[in-house]
């Protein structure tokens, strides 16, 4: 799972959460976590591109 990686990960990913929450704007929002979403699925699919099938995973769990 992405969040196997090292606390400094997560610790980044909460910074990404709260850098998120100071943005007023909703569809500005929309499009950094749609932006994200998408390269964190080209990442993880290069990292590995047969996944066992399974319930699509949320970003941010």
């Amino acid at each position: 799972h992405y969040l196997r990686g090292s606390s400094q990960q997560k610790a980044d990913l909460w910074e990404f959460r709260k850098s998120l929450d100071l943005i007023t704007d909703f569809q500005t929002q929309a499009n950094i976590i749609i932006a994200s979403s998408i390269t964190y699925r080209m990442y993880r699919d290069l990292l590995d591109p047969h996944p066992v099938a399974s319930p699509r995973p949320g970003l941010f769990h």
